[in-house]
């Protein structure tokens, strides 16, 4: 004859399962679940080829978060289509000194941020794949930041980054005649 089962036993067996189970999503996944991701808009002009969802968003090569999303957009005042990028920033990433108000999460001290050069651009991440990822930096000769205005999120401006400007010219070079 079967013995019969002990409920209580059966019981903490099942919530020591249940615990362990939750207990190994939080740590596997703990990047997401304890992140605060603040999404900021950034408008590119120019070619965005080799950047992907996903890619990592730096500031001054420390990755702070990563693009979320990508899309065209015709944007009245542009005579051209704009690249409207939704980048997520880890509000985890950054440490204050005195302040719980964080420079890219709080839109006044983003507003002076980029008032003082702020900007996002283009940069290589990987020569052989050709990837891109997003790069804050501060410029401070950058001049007046232009915003493309009416966005769901707060927007940091754009400016072309060396590396863009380094293809332009690559293009403009006349290779036949050179020989």
């Amino acid at each position: 004859m079967s013995k019969k089962a002990n409920p209580a036993k059966v019981g903490t067996f099942v919530l020591i399962g249940v615990a362990l189970f939750v207990l190994t999503i939080a740590v596997l996944g703990s990047s997401r679940l304890f992140s605060r991701p603040v999404p900021l808009m950034l408008y590119f002009r120019d070619s965005v080829n080799g950047l992907v969802v996903g890619s990592p968003v730096k500031y001054k090569g420390v990755s702070i978060g990563q693009v979320r999303s990508i899309s065209l957009a015709s944007v009245p005042g542009f005579n051209s289509l704009l690249i409207p990028v939704v980048i997520e920033i880890d509000a985890r990433a950054f440490q204050t000194a005195g302040s719980d108000e964080l420079p890219l999460t709080n839109p006044t001290r983003l507003r002076e941020a980029v008032d003082k050069g702020l900007r996002a651009t283009l940069e290589m991440d990987n020569l052989v794949t050709g990837r891109l990822y997003v790069s804050l930096n501060v410029f401070p000769k950058a001049g007046e930041p232009l915003y493309v205005g009416r966005t769901k999120y707060p927007e940091i401006p754009t400016q072309s980054s060396g590396l863009v400007e380094f293809i332009k010219n690559l293009a403009k070079i006349d290779l036949p005649n050179m020989v």
